[in-house]
């Protein structure tokens, strides 16, 4: 008698391999800066760049590519912010990009976001001038930097007066006066005085 040999059921098992991507931390940066031939630009209207999806790894041809910043100019007093992008060729490589500023100016915020930076930075009076700084992005396998002059309007503002006084004396006798009390509200300026009496006479 003849045994049918038993048949066994195949189970089909499919496997999917996702692509594992480690995404790096972001860092803020940070300084000076330098001299300038561009318009003033106020901290409203910065619009941040649109986020991308994530569309795959990085392949080996990418090429990382900051976005051109330009030389930017203020006045003391006045906030000047703009934002630092950069961009990989071609687009579909999303490796995370780390954003530095070197040096930053006293007083200046330079905030690393993911995929741009902020710049934030209302000078003084004292800063006057230019400051060159260099703007880098990082994705930890190649960098591109630029260097940026950010120039202060170095404004001479009038010198405020101050005669002292009142003053008092007799016919014939000197008058000691003093306007030691004027001032310049820009520093390391050194002041002249003159004195005009009324009479037509100068001192």
């Amino acid at each position: 008698m003849l045994r049918r040999p038993d048949r066994v059921l195949g189970v089909a098992i499919q496997c999917v391999v996702l692509p594992l991507v480690a995404l790096t931390g972001m860092a803020c940066q940070q300084e000076h800066a330098a001299s300038l031939v561009a318009p003033v630009e106020q901290s409203q209207g910065i619009t941040p760049p649109v986020s991308r999806p994530s569309l795959g790894p990085r392949t080996a041809a990418s090429t990382l590519i900051l976005d051109p910043i330009g030389d930017k100019t203020t006045m003391p007093g006045v906030e000047l912010t703009f934002s630092v992008t950069a961009r990989h060729d071609p687009d579909s490589d999303l490796t995370p990009i780390r954003f530095t500023i070197d040096p930053l100016p006293s007083g200046a915020t330079f905030d690393g976001r993911p995929d741009w930076g902020l710049f934030s930075w209302t000078p003084t009076c004292e800063q006057g001038g230019s400051h060159i700084v260099t703007f880098c992005a990082d994705d930890g396998v190649s960098q591109d930097c630029e260097t940026t002059s950010i120039y202060v309007s170095d404004t001479n503002h009038p010198p405020v007066a101050n005669p002292g006084g009142p003053y008092a004396g007799c016919p014939g006798l000197p008058i000691a006066m003093s306007g030691a009390l004027s001032s310049d509200p820009d520093l390391n300026t050194t002041l002249r005085y003159q004195w005009e009496f009324g009479d037509g006479v100068d001192g």
